[in-house]
């Protein structure tokens, strides 16, 4: 994931504003990222993309049983990754899990 960048559309851009801040690890004071700071022009960017691939992907045409394929896999992909989203969750909170 690039340092400080939004994911809108399928690409990582930069917020509209330029600006990001870091993010602090409580446990002991250290930035541990860099994160963009989004503003309403982000979320309306993010949401128009959101509409656009709705209305123009397969996800409206699917049947229930394909999109509940779909979102066991995603079920199954964070089971996959949990380990790596525990520690930079760890990271955020600054507390064991």
């Amino acid at each position: 994931m690039p340092s400080g960048q939004l994911f809108i559309g399928g690409a990582w851009r930069p917020p509209v504003s330029g600006e990001t801040y870091k993010t602090i690890n409580p446990a002991n004071e250290e930035p541990s990222a860099e994160v963009a700071r989004g503003d309403e022009r982000d979320v309306d960017l993010a949401v128009a993309a959101a509409r656009k691939a709705f209305d123009s992907g397969p996800w409206p045409r699917m049947t229930a049983a394909e999109r509940g394929r779909l979102v066991w896999k995603l079920g199954d992909l964070i089971q996959q990754n949990l380990d790596e989203m525990a520690r930079l969750e760890s990271l955020n909170t600054g507390k064991t899990m």
